[in-house]
């Protein structure tokens, strides 16, 4: 982006790229009456309320990031927002890499895999939370196998798959930054104005340059995320169709009332 200025309407503009989905049908008489679907559904329905919101914390964090003009705690317009911007970037990387492990929670909950695949039987908080601490690793092919070969959900275990192919890159990319801190915004750091270089078997080799981390563009990064967050968006819509929280109560209340 380098030194172009920003208005308000380029602002606007780059942020009518990241629709939210709109929870319109939903009600708070929906809500209340949920629970007498039983764990499971109600469960689902609750990671679903928390994925909506951290794709919303990340749309707002990747907003920030693209604005160029950013002021510091004291009100004061910084020169140099690159910092600013490169924290709001990694918070929103940080958001949508979850994405993924919310949606096996909201399936593996709705579709009461607890039951079918672990015979586990929920009967408190604790119970919950000891259940979503084993959805990981193994479970997630676990989970996968099973959307496939159920007739309810084989559609969507394909674009679930070829979604998470299309983040992978990006899961990769925030994984490095939160955990191995090998990468880095090209422009923020302290710089070595020093080179030094070693001899290893026979060659020459610059450490200075080996040890730094590895360098990518902030601008780039924000244009591959608004990518990530329109098939996130369409993947999101699918999930709330394929786990017909309002059909699941619908039938329950007609079936015993």
């Amino acid at each position: 982006m380098g030194n172009k200025i920003q208005n308000v309407e380029d602002i606007r503009s780059f942020a009518q790229k990241l629709h939210l989905l709109k929870l319109n049908s939903i009600d708070s008489i929906f809500y209340e009456m949920l629970p007498l679907c039983g764990f499971g559904p109600t469960i689902s329905f609750s990671r679903f309320l928390a994925l909506q919101k951290k794709i919303v914390f990340a749309s707002h964090a990747l907003i920030n990031a693209y604005r160029i003009n950013h002021q510091s705690l004291w009100g004061v317009d910084l020169e140099d927002s690159l910092l600013e911007r490169s924290m709001y970037f990694e918070n929103a990387i940080e958001s949508y890499n979850k994405v993924t492990d919310y949606v096996y929670l909201i399936l593996y909950f709705n579709f009461e895999l607890y039951e079918v695949m672990d015979r586990k039987e929920i009967k408190s908080k604790e119970d919950i939370v000891e259940i979503s601490k084993k959805i990981k690793g193994k479970k997630y092919e676990e989970i996968n196998e099973w959307l496939i070969k159920d007739i309810r959900t084989s559609n969507f275990a394909k674009q679930f798959s070829d979604y998470r192919d299309s983040v992978k890159e990006m899961r990769e990319l925030a994984n490095d930054i939160k955990h191995r801190g090998c990468i880095a915004i090209d422009g923020t750091g302290i710089r070595r104005n020093t080179r030094v270089t070693k001899v290893i078997e026979g060659h020459e080799i610059d450490i200075t340059d080996q040890v730094s981390e590895v360098k990518i563009d902030i601008d780039e990064e924000i244009e591959k995320l608004v990518i990530i967050h329109q098939e996130t968006l369409e993947l999101q819509k699918e999930l709330f169709g394929v786990c017909a929280f309002q059909k699941q109560l619908k039938d329950f209340l007609e079936a015993h009332i």
